[in-house]
């Protein structure tokens, strides 16, 4: 059995859902009896490597006091950014600033209730191997990802003409959680400059010259975006035994 090396974790929480259509934080919407957002953190609960869980949140949430895991010791709630990227930011600060000792930070969102132990168990083990190389080969991080089953087109800038065709063979759906060692994230959080580029945790590493390796996930693990997403979860939770 692989040793893990103590993590924190940091949920990005501080969005709407305005493509739901719901008056409340989709996060916060009951799914089997739960929140989406307590489902989702649920597997990182079970794990001791986990040494805390920062959820980042909007300024104008208060809804986040009403939830059990609230009072837990191990959980923090703090303000977040306008964009996810600066709200992650400000989790991965959160940890790098404060005295709890960990090895890695990983970022998972508040809205995949789906995630399977067993894919957050591969994600930490392949990580960890890859670390434990020491021969020049290590990653600055590791993604949760499925291989693209769709054929991906490029149009030329905002036409709706194709530029060019890729080949799917190597072309994946990032998924969460995303995990990165303590060095690369404290280098990104140095060089970070606001940018809408970057679309998740990986993209930000890369951009600095970081090695982001690839874990393959479940389909199911899949982001609530609109109403169908909450019936196509439901059923998904069902079938996990959830």
């Amino acid at each position: 059995m692989t040793l893990i090396d103590p993590f924190v974790a940091v949920i990005p929480a501080a969005g709407v859902g305005k493509r739901l259509g719901s008056k409340e934080s989709k996060q916060y919407l009951s799914l089997r009896g739960q929140s989406i957002l307590e489902s989702s953190i649920k597997p990182l609960l079970t794990l001791s490597e986990c040494k805390g869980i920062c959820i980042v949140i909007s300024s104008e949430d208060s809804h986040w006091r009403s939830l059990d895991i609230s009072t837990r010791d191990n959980i923090s709630f703090i303000e977040g950014g306008s964009t996810r990227i600066k709200s992650s930011m400000n989790g991965i600060n959160f940890w790098l600033k404060g005295k709890e000792s960990f090895s890695n930070i990983l970022i998972h969102d508040a809205v995949r209730p789906c995630l399977q132990s067993k894919d957050l168990g591969n994600l930490l083990a392949e990580f960890q191997k890859s670390k434990d190389l020491g021969d020049g080969r290590n990653l600055d991080g590791m993604i949760l990802a499925i291989k693209s089953a769709n054929t991906l087109k490029l149009s030329h800038n905002s036409t709706s003409i194709i530029k060019e065709t890729f080949d799917r063979s190597y072309v994946w759906q990032a998924l969460t959680p995303q995990i990165f060692s303590r060095e690369a994230l404290t280098k990104a959080s140095n060089l970070y400059k606001d940018s809408e580029n970057y679309t998740d945790e990986s993209s930000l590493v890369e951009s600095f010259g970081g090695k982001v390796g690839i874990v393959e996930g479940s389909s199911n693990n899949i982001k609530i975006t609109t109403k169908e997403d909450l019936k196509l979860a439901e059923a998904i939770l069902l079938l996990q035994n959830n």
